[in-house]
């Protein structure tokens, strides 16, 4: 089997249209889209050039590099791999789910911002424009929820 892509190919536009569910925490797009992982993170390059990594597992949205040759050197760093786009975790969701087609990503049965576990049990493969879209939504309303609250339901809007 071929080496898994942590960036494999997306469709700039769909993964454009997702963001607008992530305006609470990025502001009003377009947004210079620099690669979508695997995973489902987004980065996102500023207009001095540096690169932002869109974390769709936890909600948050912050700098990893001032230039994309740090970012690439950066990225050939395992550890860093993981921490940021979780490299290990795509080579073994590779291994059971084969590559993600265009348009897909590994994604969360239960998303680890509502206590779901960074595990390949808890991954399958989603549809790269929801799993962003739906990320976002979630993480807006457990944003000013304190550690801890227990959450009984989440509300979708249809993208």
């Amino acid at each position: 089997m071929p080496e898994p892509q942590l960036f494999p190919p997306y469709d700039a536009e769909r993964v454009q249209r997702a963001l607008d569910d992530w305006s609470w925490l990025l502001g009003e797009g377009p947004h210079s889209i620099f690669a979508v992982s695997a995973s489902g993170n987004v980065v996102i390059q500023d207009e001095d050039d540096g690169l932002w990594v869109l974390d769709t597992w936890w909600g948050c949205f912050d700098p990893i590099a001032d230039s994309e040759e740090e970012f690439h050197e950066a990225v050939r760093d395992r550890d860093t791999a993981d921490e940021w786009f979780l490299a290990s975790l795509v080579t073994s969701c590779h291994e059971r789910f084969g590559p993600p087609d265009s348009g897909r990503c590994y994604g969360w049965k239960i998303p680890p911002m509502l206590s779901g576990e960074l595990s390949l049990d808890n991954t399958e493969l989603n549809d790269l424009f929801t799993q962003i879209s739906m990320a976002g939504q979630i993480a807006e309303q457990c944003k000013d929820l304190p550690p801890g609250t227990r959450i009984d339901g989440v509300r979708i809007e249809p993208g």
